[in-house]
């Protein structure tokens, strides 16, 4: 009874899965949260696997940026951040299928041969989270959300990996602000790290000793 139940969490139960989540008392009462959570979270560890981003942040945000899955932008496009791309805005050169942001100056403003954001639509969660996660290195890299200079905060941020809390804190999410430095962004990781604690999601997280980083990721951030 239980044996596979707590796989992560010992070295003498076997390789580690991000497939087996630890138990969470913490879980929504509402059958369909609850169901989103358990969709989403063995999804997010395993990228966190492979990025060091940790898993109770990207499920925390999906939470928030899809409205618990009841979003169209993810039935429709599995997009669970929100990420744009830019095409037509006459819709003539997006054969993949996504589609225009719904606001007035996406089309009634703009001429149609201009650049104009679409919803970026992905063959999968996991590649939703997989390119959420990603992006924190590319920020660092290239800054956000268009390439520039580095930024300098997420770079830092990322020395704080191994702890959601302090990951957060450090400035991970400030870009997800129209303004960087603008109050609403720490009202934004408020939200998140509210979320994180009422349902307990750091407990999806991946203890360092799994990673196995993308060889992309550690040439940015190696880990310590």
């Amino acid at each position: 009874m239980g044996t596979n139940r707590r796989k992560d969490m010992g070295t003498n139960q076997g390789p580690f899965d991000p497939n087996v989540l630890p138990d969470n008392p913490a879980l929504p009462r509402d059958p369909s949260q609850r169901a989103f959570i358990l969709k989403i979270a063995p999804l997010a560890r395993k990228v966190q696997v492979l990025t060091g981003i940790p898993a109770s942040v990207g499920i925390a945000q999906a939470i928030h940026e899809t409205g618990w899955g009841t979003s169209g932008m993810y039935r429709d496009l599995k997009n669970l951040y929100g990420f744009k791309t830019e095409g037509r805005c006459d819709g003539s050169d997006r054969s993949d299928g996504t589609k225009p942001l719904e606001v007035p100056w996406t089309s009634q403003y703009r001429p149609v041969n201009e650049p104009c954001p679409y919803f970026r639509k992905y063959a999968s969660e996991y590649d939703s989270i997989l390119d959420w996660a990603l992006r924190f290195y590319r920020c660092a890299l290239y800054s956000c959300p268009y390439k520039g200079k580095p930024d300098l905060v997420v770079l830092h941020a990322l020395s704080y990996r191994q702890n959601w809390l302090a990951f957060l804190n450090a400035g991970a999410l400030h870009s997800y602000n129209p303004l960087p430095g603008d109050p609403e962004s720490r009202q934004y990781t408020e939200k998140i790290i509210n979320l994180i604690r009422s349902y307990q999601l750091y407990r999806y997280d991946v203890p360092v000793q799994y990673w196995k980083l993308r060889e992309d990721v550690s040439k940015v951030v190696p880990v310590a």
